[in-house]
């Protein structure tokens, strides 16, 4: 049995992993607290979708979980997440910022599936700690 809240959007019914929000979803949303992992899809299509929440809980990024949500302008990543699936930012045109709360080092330490995993691919830009990252510097060990 699944968890449902009151915009529509569906949760495992131990609420540890997000699993779908409707397409028509329009504006912010904020995924709740305790969720581990951004399901398979689970923004699909969502093309009014202007930015989202993720908590610091999230540890996993699904496969094409943002795919053609071409209003979804800015993203922000926790330094909890360690994997991105493949094309999970694929078609996301409107991406503008790519905002990631931990360090380069964290930044670079996550395991991409592919091009279209990485937000910065369609925003072109990426600021640690909403500082926009100007000169890279890859730290040791990297």
């Amino acid at each position: 049995m699944a968890y449902i809240d009151d915009f529509g959007c569906e949760y495992s019914d131990d609420k540890k992993k997000f699993v779908r929000c409707p397409e028509n979803y329009k504006g912010h949303y904020t995924i709740q607290e305790g969720v581990t992992s951004i399901e398979v899809e689970a923004f699909c299509g969502c093309r009014s979708l202007a930015s989202v929440t993720i908590p610091n809980s999230v540890t996993s990024i699904g496969n094409y979980a943002f795919v053609w949500c071409s209003g979804l302008a800015s993203v922000t990543i926790p330094n909890s997440v360690t994997s991105i699936g493949n094309g999970a930012f694929e078609y996301c045109s409107g991406l503008t910022k790519t905002n990631y709360t931990g360090d380069i080092a964290g930044w670079c330490g996550i395991n991409f599936g592919n091009y279209s995993a990485n937000p910065t691919a369609y925003s072109h830009n990426l600021y640690i700690n909403d500082v926009e990252v100007k000169d890279l510097v890859i730290p040791n060990g990297v």
